[in-house]
C-alpha cells in the first residue's frame, strides 16, 4: 500500500505543470470549493459506517455492513443532490464564486463515487488484498489527473477540472 500511495502522490506533481498551463487560477478556485463541499458530504455519506466494515468477525456480517453503507450513501447522495442542485445559484452567491453553480450538477455523481470508493477501500483492506488497494489508489490518481489534463483541451474552465 505504501508504494501505491507514493505513486499516487507523485502523479499530480508530474501533471501539475501541464494542467496549470491550461486552466486559469479562477477555475481552480471554483473547483476547490466544489471539492471541499463534496468532501464534507462524503465524510457523512455513509455515516462513517464504512469504517465498521473491518469490525465483524464473519464475512456475512461484513457484507451486511457494506450493503447498509451503500444504502445510506445512496440516500444521502439523492438528498444532497436535490438540495444543492436546487439551491446551486444561492450557494454560488453565498460563496462568491460564479463557477460553482455550474459545477453543482456534478455533485451527486462525485459524492456517490467518492463514498463508494471509501466503502470499497475498507472492504479491500478487510479481505487483505493490499495489492488491489495500491492499484486502486494509483488508477484513481491517474484517472483524476489525466482527465483534468485531457478535458482541458475541450473544456478549459472549472467544469473541465
Amino acid at each position: 500500500m505504501f508504494s501505491g500511495n507514493a505513486v499516487a502522490m507523485v502523479l499530480p506533481f508530474i501533471l501539475a505543470p501541464l494542467i496549470s498551463r491550461i486552466y486559469q487560477p479562477e477555475d481552480f478556485a471554483g473547483f476547490e470549493l466544489f471539492v471541499k463541499i463534496m468532501g464534507l458530504i462524503v465524510v457523512v455519506g455513509s455515516l462513517r459506517l464504512d469504517l465498521a466494515i473491518l469490525i465483524p468477525k464473519s464475512k456475512e456480517e461484513a457484507m451486511a455492513v457494506v450493503r447498509l453503507s451503500f444504502k445510506i450513501l445512496l440516500g444521502i447522495t439523492l438528498f444532497t443532490g436535490l438540495i444543492f442542485i436546487g439551491f446551486r445559484d444561492f450557494v454560488g452567491e453565498l460563496l462568491q464564486n460564479e463557477d460553482l453553480p455550474g459545477l453543482m450538477w456534478f455533485l451527486p455523481f462525485a459524492v456517490f463515487t467518492a463514498g463508494a470508493f471509501n466503502i470499497f477501500t475498507q472492504y479491500i483492506i478487510r479481505i487483505q488484498d493490499f495489492k488491489e488497494a495500491a492499484f486502486n489508489k494509483i488508477s484513481t490518481s491517474a484517472a483524476n489527473n489525466g482527465t483534468k489534463y485531457l478535458l482541458g483541451f475541450s473544456i478549459p474552465q472549472a467544469s473541465g477540472l
